[in-house]
């Protein structure tokens, strides 16, 4: 992603919001427990796509919180 490089190359935030992040990390984890075999079975494919995106905007909110300043934070 491009935000990712452009938040990584100049060590801040800028004018980057989180919000758009955390929902989606909220998305893929309500999906995620919804693939899980105990709820749903034989929803490999559900459980796969939403663990890498829950991987993906992780690491989002984590740069996130690494070069944001306090305040933002």
């Amino acid at each position: 992603r491009p935000t990712f490089w452009r938040i990584y190359k100049a060590k801040d935030v800028e004018e980057f919001k989180p919000d758009p992040y955390l929902a989606t990390l909220m998305n893929c984890l309500l999906w995620f427990f919804y693939g899980l075999p105990i709820v749903h079975p034989n929803s490999t494919l559900v459980l796969t796509i939403n663990g890498i995106g829950l991987v993906i905007e992780g690491a989002y909110i984590i740069m996130f919180i690494i070069y944001a300043a306090k305040n933002t934070r």
